[in-house]
Formats: C-alpha cells, sequence, structure tokens
C-alpha cells in the first residue's frame, strides 16, 4: 500500500504567482469583450469567453506541471562487490608450472559468484579492478592481466565502499595477496561502520620457496668526491639449510667498483655484507648492487638493487689567519668541525715562521693572488704576527678575483695591512680600539638590511621595529670604531658613546665582483656564545651566535644561503609505484608568496614540460610544508621549491632516483600478517586462499554476510498535464474562438 500526494513542478512563491495571473487573465479577458465592438451576443460572449479562458488556464496548468506522487515500498537485491587486486605481484607464479595469483584470482572469484547464486535471496555482483592509487575499473575474468604499479590496500577498499553509499552494498570480497607499496593505516574501519561484511582472500604462498634476497641496505645518501663511501648490504636466506659462500656486487653502467664474498654459517638466515668504493663524476650516481642467486632460485628480482648517491664537489676549503692563540680561534674552529661542508685549516705564527696548527708543519704564504685561491676563502683573526710574512697585496688580489674574506677585529690593536684595509668593506677611523669600554655593554641594533639577509638566517629577527634594540640579542662589550665603505651593507651595530650617540658598525658585508667580504669587529666574540637568551631563537632553537658564526663561515667559503628555501625528507632511491614524499623548509623565512614544487624529468623526452605541485603547510611546524607525488615512472628527475617572492626562485634543487623495479616484486610472499590486520580494521573475515580448503572457508565466510534485500520507500510519479495533447487541447480551443469571432464579424 502506499499513499497519494500531488505536486507541482513550480514550488516555492512561483505556485502563488502562478495562480494570481491565472485570474489575472481570466478577469482581462471577461473586460476584453465586453468593450469590444461589435459587441456579441449574450450566448455567443459567454462562449468566447469559455474558450480564450480555458486555453489560458490550459497553457498555465502547463506550466504548473501537476503531477500524482505515491510512495510505495520496494526493495532491491544487495550488491557483492568482487575486488581483485591491480598490481604487478599478482603476476608472480608461486610454482614453475602453476597459475599466477591473477589466474587464481579468477578462479576463486568464478567460485565466490557460483556460492552467491546458491542463496535463496537474490544478490547482484559486481566484479572491479584496482589498486587504491589510481581509478578502479571494471573487471572481465580472464580479460586483460595486471598493469598497475603499486598498492593501497586501505584505500582500494575504501573507494569501492565511497562509490556506493546508498546501502546496497553489503558485501566486499578483496582477492589480493597483501604486499602493498603505500598504506593508509586507520582508514580501513570506514567498511565495517558501513555495514559492509567484508572477507580479505589472501593469495599466494605465505612461507615462500627457497630463497636469497637483499633485506636491508645501508649508505649515506651524501658524500663528497673522492670520499670513500661504505655501502651495508643486508642478505636473507630462506629455505638454505646450509648456506653456501656467495658474493655481492656493486656495478656502475656495467663496470664493476666494488666486490665482497660473503660467508655465512651453518644456520645463519641472514649476513652482513660491506663494500667500499670512491665515487666519481660529481652529481647523482646510481649503482646496482646485486647478490648471487641461490641454485635453482626461481625469483631473482628480490637479488638485485639500486642505490644512488648525491656525489658533490671536496668541501670548502677555509684558510685562517691567526695573529695569536685565543678562544675566538678555539670557537671558530669547533664552530666549522660541526658544518661538513667546510674544511678548516688553520695557521699562527711559529718561532720560524708560520705554521699549520693542526701538525705543527711550515706554511708558505702565498706571494700570487693564485696561490691564494687555492682556498674558497680566508678568515683572518687578527694579523699582528704576520706583518713581515704574507703578502696582503697578492691576498687583495685574490679576493678581488673571488676568494671570499672574514676579518674579525677581535681586540686586534693594531690597524690592518694597508691592502687588507683597502678590501675591506670597512674604514678604520682610530685604529682598532674599542669605541665602549669593557665592562659597560651595549646591546645590539639590527639595521635594515639585515632582515631576510642569509649571512642572520636561522637568527630570530622580528620585524616589529628594525633599528631598535633587541633584548634577546648578545650584548656587545667592545667594537673597534670603523665606518662603512660606499656599497657595503651594514648589518649590526651599537649605539656608540660620544660623536652625537651615532650608531657604530659591528658586522659589515659587500658582495662585489669578487667574492664575499665580511668584517665583524665585536669583542670578544667567543663570549657571545655562550649568552643565553630568555627565549629559544632560531628555527631549530639553537644559540643565536653560534649559528652567525657558522653562517659568516658558510658565507664566506661559498657565497651561498646558510639557509633559506631547502628540501628535507628526501630520499635518493625510491621504487616504482612508491609514493614520493618531500619536504620543504624555509628556516630563515625567505619566501614571501605562495610556494610550489617544480617536479622534471631529468631523462625525459625533449620539450617535456616540469610539473608543478603545491605544498601543504605541517600543522605545528612553523616554516615546513610537504608535498605527496604521484607514483612516478622509472628515470631520473629533479625537484626544487619556485615562487614564493624571491629573487631567485630556482631554489635548491634535489635529485632522486625511482628505479624500474617496483617494491612489490620483491615481496615474493604472501603477506598474511598484513592481510589479518586489514580484516579486523574493517570488521571482516581472513581467508587463506592458498591452501587447498581454500573454496570451504571462503563458503563459510559468505555465509557469514547479511545478504538480505535492501527494503526502501521510493516515489512514483505520475505526471497529469504533460505531452502534446494539453497543448493541442489549447490549440483546439483557440481554433475554436477565432471560428467563432469570424462568423460574428468581429475579425
Amino acid at each position: 500500500m502506499g499513499s497519494w500526494d500531488l505536486s507541482w513542478t513550480i514550488e516555492g512563491p512561483a505556485l502563488p504567482a502562478l495562480f494570481l495571473v491565472a485570474v489575472a487573465a481570466g478577469l482581462w479577458i471577461r473586460r476584453h469583450y465586453r468593450m469590444t465592438e461589435p459587441r456579441p451576443g449574450p450566448f455567443a460572449g459567454r462562449a468566447l469567453i469559455i474558450l480564450r479562458t480555458t486555453a489560458a488556464l490550459l497553457i498555465l496548468l502547463g506550466v504548473a506541471g501537476p503531477h500524482l506522487i505515491r510512495m510505495v515500498d520496494a526493495s532491491a537485491p544487495a550488491e557483492v562487490v568482487i575486488l581483485v587486486e591491480d598490481s604487478s605481484s599478482m603476476d608472480l607464479r608461486d610454482r614453475p608450472e602453476g597459475p599466477s595469483r591473477w589466474e587464481r584470482a579468477g578462479r576463486l572469484a568464478a567460485a565466490a559468484e557460483s556460492l552467491l547464486a546458491l542463496r535463496g535471496e537474490p544478490v547482484s555482483v559486481i566484479r572491479r579492478r584496482g589498486n587504491g592509487l589510481d581509478a578502479s575499473l571494471g573487471w572481465v575474468p580472464g580479460g586483460v592481466g595486471p598493469r598497475a604499479r603499486g598498492t593501497d590496500l586501505a584505500a582500494l577498499a575504501e573507494g569501492e565502499v565511497r562509490r556506493r553509499p546508498g546501502g546496497s552494498l553489503r558485501g566486499l570480497v578483496l582477492l589480493t595477496d597483501g604486499n602493498e607499496t603505500g598504506i593508509a593505516a586507520g582508514r580501513a574501519s570506514l567498511a565495517g561502520a558501513s555495514g559492509v561484511g567484508v572477507v580479505m582472500v589472501g593469495l599466494g604462498e605465505s612461507d615462500g620457496s627457497p630463497d636469497r634476497r637483499i633485506l636491508d641496505l645501508g649508505y649515506p645518501q651524501t658524500a663528497y668526491r673522492g670520499d670513500p663511501i661504505v655501502v651495508e648490504a643486508l642478505v636473507g636466506f630462506r629455505g638454505d639449510r646450509d648456506p653456501a659462500p656467495f658474493r655481492v656486487r656493486l656495478a656502475r653502467d656495467g663496470r664493476e667498483v666494488s666486490s665482497a664474498e660473503a660467508r655465512p654459517g651453518p644456520g645463519d638466515v641472514q649476513t652482513r655484507v660491506e663494500l667500499t668504493f670512491r665515487p666519481g663524476d660529481i652529481g647523482l650516481g646510481v649503482y646496482e648492487l646485486t647478490v648471487d642467486p641461490l641454485p635453482g632460485e626461481r625469483t631473482t628480482a628480490d637479488n638485485r638493487a639500486e642505490i644512488a648517491v648525491d656525489v658533490r664537489k671536496a668541501r670548502s676549503e677555509l684558510l685562517l689567519l691567526a695573529g695569536a692563540p685565543g678562544w675566538d680561534l678555539r670557537f671558530l674552529s669547533q664552530v666549522a668541525a660541526s658544518e661538513d661542508r667546510l674544511e678548516l685549516s688553520v695557521v699562527r705564527p711559529g718561532p720560524s715562521g708560520p705554521v699549520y696548527a693542526g701538525d705543527g708543519g711550515p706554511f708558505v704564504p702565498p706571494r700570487t693572488a693564485a696561490g691564494w685561491s687555492a682556498w674558497d676563502g680566508v678568515v683572518c683573526v687578527g694579523w699582528s704576527g704576520f706583518d713581515d710574512v704574507v703578502d696582503w697585496a697578492s691576498l687583495a688580489g685574490a679576493v678581488a678575483e673571488g676568494t671570499g674574506l672574514l676579518v674579525l677585529q677581535a681586540g686586534e690593536e693594531a690597524p690592518p695591512p694597508g691592502p687588507l684595509a683597502a678590501a675591506l668593506p670597512v674604514r678604520v677611523l682610530s685604529g682598532a680600539r674599542p669605541c665602549s669600554p669593557p665592562g659597560s655593554p651595549r646591546r645590539l641594533l639590527i639595521a635594515p638590511a639585515a632582515l631576510g639577509h642569509p649571512l642572520l638566517a636561522g637568527v630570530d629577527l622580528p620585524v616589529d621595529a628594525p633599528g631598535e634594540p633587541r633584548g634577546w640579542l648578545p650584548p656587545v662589550a667592545a667594537a673597534a670604531a670603523v665606518r662603512p665603505s660606499p656599497g657595503a651593507e651594514t648589518l649590526l651595530s651599537i649605539r656608540s658613546r660620544g660623536e652625537g650617540d651615532r650608531a657604530q658598525p659591528v658586522l659589515v658585508a659587500v658582495d662585489g665582483p669578487g667574492g664575499r667580504v665580511i668584517w665583524f669587529g665585536a669583542h670578544p666574540f667567543w663570549e657571545q656564545a655562550f649568552w643565553r637568551p630568555p627565549k629559544p631563537l632560531g628555527s631549530d632553537g639553537s644559540q643565536p651566535v653560534l649559528r652567525l658564526a657558522r653562517n659568516l663561515l658558510v658565507g664566506t667559503a661559498t657565497g651561498d644561503d646558510p639557509d633559506g628555501v631547502s628540501l628535507a625528507g628526501h630520499r635518493n632511491v625510491y621504487a616504482e609505484g612508491e609514493r614520493v614524499r618531500l619536504e620543504m623548509r624555509d628556516e630563515g623565512g625567505r619566501a614571501t608568496g605562495a610556494l610550489h614544487l617544480e617536479l622534471s624529468r631529468i631523462d625525459g623526452a625533449d620539450g617535456e614540460e616540469p610539473r608543478l605541485f603545491s605544498l601543504s603547510p605541517i600543522p605545528g611546524a612553523a616554516g615546513r610544508s610537504e608535498v605527496v607525488l604521484p607514483p612516478l615512472p622509472p628515470g631520473r628527475y629533479v625537484v626544487r621549491p619556485v615562487g614564493g617572492g624571491r629573487d631567485d626562485d630556482s631554489g635548491s634543487a634535489r635529485s632522486f632516483l625511482v628505479a624500474s623495479r617496483s617494491l612489490e616484486e620483491v615481496q615474493t610472499r604472501q603477506d598474511r600478517r598484513r592481510l589479518r590486520e586489514l580484516a579486523a580494521e574493517m570488521g571482516g573475515v581472513y581467508v587463506a586462499g592458498d591452501r587447498p580448503e581454500a573454496v570451504q572457508r571462503l563458503s563459510e565466510a559468505l555465509d557469514g554476510l547479511d545478504l538480505k534485500s535492501a527494503a526502501f520507500t521510493r516515489a512514483a510519479r505520475s505526471p497529469l498535464w504533460v505531452g502534446w495533447l494539453p497543448l493541442m487541447a489549447a490549440v483546439l480551443l483557440l481554433a475554436g474562438e477565432w471560428i467563432l469571432r469570424r462568423r460574428l464579424g468581429m475579425l
């Protein structure tokens, strides 16, 4: 039984308005015929009014669209989705002459359909294939085999439940081997929460055949040219009771660069092997590691792996000239030792001339600019002991040609030598005597040019009032009296006594046609490294002077931003079908606008356009954002942050390799543990599809599904005034009115 109701196509205030139009039309027609000439007789007048009014009402009724709605009870058969994992691991054969996992899935799917057909209630079976990373498709058993790369089983199940939100989906039979490349933990419970019964059918042998495989690899992601690289491989055995010796080889472009023999002991199930080699060219070096297979081993995809090492040029070399031993010298040496981009050599005066501080060997000062250019930068911490030894003019020439220079006044009483003074970004006013006596420290002032400058990257510099004292910056006891040279940037200063209480420069830098030249005049430098601010500073919470010292050394040696925009969470090798997660770090706050990640393929086709991906901020991590790239085809790629309103929008580029070997090809066994875990999260059951009793267990699992037809109420609509008949009736009425008016001579 059902209930009837009258409804209209036009709803809301439009329906009363249409009723008013009908009344107004009837009144106008009546008035029109009472005022026309010649006037019709009483009978003819009423007939004309009725004909035209009825035609108008028919037209307006058609516009209103009346229809009858009857609510009726109905039912729909329960839906069961038979879903097969579409990935490369499903194409593996567990026995040489046996069916592939994909073929086994087709047979079990046919058995499931037959079992469902034997139930008393009708069941609608839907066949699908997918991997959770791409859109799922229809599946015809015996058709095209697996062709996708990568698997996310939780996302695969969730996607099928979301596709059918009406409530008729009652069962999900997922045929899979459990091997995944992306795991969406915590999302699979959606299936059970939606009342969908899940049957997880595991394919592939769970014990596995005899196999020797690479379990794990350890090697540095980054190395410097010429440095030895150690690769540690963990090799496992399965089904090999008395493991024999075997070799592990490392090759590049088919040429072996290192090899080692492993001799596992009786009963060992794994062993570690170390290989050492020295990288060659600068850039991303790709190497293939191979392990000898067992005799008769069926699957050898897990006997090889690709590694990639980002080989950089040799560390930047700094030469530090120390006029006398002191704590500033020790402080800078410790800072340089903590920075893996730098290699610092310290020279000090000796009894018979300058010597290296490390081994005491003699140092022969260069006499030409080319000789000084052997170092990327020179640091002068005083010069008193080198007056008659160092050719300062040749050093100034090297600086003009690109060698970096950092000069720390460090309480030096004597003025800098003339050629050296000419290369500095400041002019000494009164020797090197401090402008503020010890014991009366002054707070540092931040110049507007310091905000966003790379030498102060990572040192927290609020932008609320540039030029005002900062209580959380270290106070300065003394500084040399200098004036900045034209074109130089004053970054930090103190308020001096006398001379109108003017600002006295403390940190001045200039980027000329040669290298970067930096002058720092605060004294003593090392004491400020022990100053503790009232709150953590810098994006990593480091002490500000430690960050400043690091920035000064790196800036002198390389001229680069020590921080700025960079990429973190980056690996050199990803497997085909694996999602690539990258994190961007903007420690210095250099970016001023929206940032994106540009992805380019190094070995792609000519004219292939780079792709841009949006970055999402990481909650609770200031200055950090992330992006997850989709699975990429095998090849070499480079990524860099772009945009953000920076002068140089190229950012810090990183290269990585997507290996042609899929993760699933090396996971040769059924991951029974993962399938049981996934079935429990979904509130379902697990069936071992590799067992002889698999069909019987599948039947029991299907019997546990609630497959009753879904009852629902639907609305049956019966239109009352649509089609050509109402329109034809209105046309006939208007035609009758026209004929009558013609006979009465009213045309």
